[in-house]
């Protein structure tokens, strides 16, 4: 049995995001305010690294092959940011 043990984590620049990523393939994105998962995300393979855009609205995931995923968070679980 394989354990959906943590791979990598993310905090974006202002502390109110971060994103997550196991070996069981799920991109998750937090609040750190509220410590709920917002948004999950399956990737076809485990991510292997993260970056999150400075305005919390884009975050990416890249895995050890070099495929990236982006996924938009306009309007997800209230990531939404004004200037």
């Amino acid at each position: 049995m394989r354990r959906a043990g943590l791979r990598v984590i993310k905090y974006e620049a202002n502390g109110k995001l971060f994103v997550s990523a196991g070996n069981d393939k799920l991109v998750k994105v937090w609040s750190a305010e509220s410590w709920r998962c917002i948004a999950t995300v399956c990737s076809e393979k485990g991510a292997s690294a993260l970056a999150i855009r400075n305005d919390g609205l884009h975050v990416c995931s890249a895995d050890k092959f070099v495929v990236v995923w982006v996924v938009n968070l306009s309007g997800v679980g209230g990531t939404r940011r004004s200037s």
